[in-house]
């Protein structure tokens, strides 16, 4: 060994004993070793899940959502209006159901309560609008 090595290996050897600090037998690094393979490897293998509760929805309460997107979703906010095709098609399903209890209206009246349903849709609580279809359905 050239007398600069031996004399830089002595100069980190003189630190470290003033710093307290020996050198480290390799068997001890050694038997350590597999333990600390072990353990790193428990901790790549991802936690099994746990399966999340899915409620299902009841068919009033899907046609509820679907009613509140669509009237949702047809609603122009700035002229305070909505879609002219979802307007008509709604007072002509409200038309079909007055005249079929009995109670014809006409098209002004069935665009007035078709105007108040898809308020009541967009603006009525979810659980409340699914009371009502089952109620309806019974």
């Amino acid at each position: 060994m050239s007398s600069s090595l031996k004399s830089a290996a002595e100069r980190i050897n003189q630190r470290c004993e003033t710093a307290d600090v020996y050198g480290f037998d390799i068997t001890v690094i050694l038997t350590l070793l597999p333990a600390l393979i072990q353990l790193f490897q428990s901790c790549k293998k991802p936690p099994t899940p746990q399966p999340i509760p899915v409620p299902t929805p009841t068919p009033a309460q899907s046609k509820a959502w679907e009613m509140k997107c669509t009237a949702r979703d047809g609603y122009d906010a700035e002229d305070a209006e909505y879609d002219r095709a979802l307007l008509r098609r709604t007072a002509a399903s409200c038309r079909r159901a007055r005249r079929k209890d009995g109670n014809p209206c006409n098209h002004r009246e069935a665009l007035e309560l078709a105007r108040a349903s898809l308020d009541e849709a967009r603006l009525g609580d979810l659980d409340e609008l699914a009371k009502g279809i089952e109620e309806a359905g019974a």
